[in-house]
């Protein structure tokens, strides 16, 4: 397979992925091994995390921000507990104190096959001075993870 060069910005943006076996590449992630959800190796100062308790496991989300308010770092991470082999695709979004607005989703990245038992990770990387809302006002954030038809947000993070 052949890999397409990528400017200094597209990379600098791109989720890393983890709990993959190693080297494989899959969309813009690469494989890395399993991270914190407080890692802000993207750059920024962490600000906080946020989960969700599905019946098969646990989404979360951690992320951290410049003092602009942009993000530099968002790490998603699925802990499938059970059921059967499925595919995930990780993004975040910024939103509204009580997640009722979505505001500059960002495209998804997968799919990562997840099994039973497994943890896999996303980071997406973002240099100063972050990744910043149209708004100009979003100061929350959450992870979004979409399994087939559904879709799963974790609680939502202000700073």
């Amino acid at each position: 397979m052949r890999v397409p060069k990528r400017t200094a910005a597209a990379l600098a943006a791109a989720f890393v992925i983890a709990g993959m076996p190693s080297p494989a590449i899959a969309g813009n992630m690469t494989v890395q091994s399993p991270m914190s959800l407080s890692s802000c190796d993207g750059g920024g100062t962490y600000v906080g995390s946020g989960s969700n308790s599905l019946s098969n496991g646990t989404f979360s989300a951690g992320f951290c921000a410049y003092a602009n308010h942009g993000i530099g770092t968002a790490n998603d991470q699925y802990k499938k507990t059970a059921g059967s082999t499925v595919s995930v695709y990780f993004t975040w979004e910024f939103t509204n104190s009580n997640g009722g607005v979505s505001v500059d989703r960002q495209p998804f990245s997968g799919p990562f096959t997840v099994s039973a038992g497994q943890t896999v990770s996303a980071q997406g990387r973002y240099a100063s001075p972050g990744k910043q809302s149209s708004s100009g006002s979003a100061g929350c954030v959450r992870g979004v993870m979409k399994v087939g038809a559904d879709t799963f947000t974790t609680r939502v993070v202000c700073y």
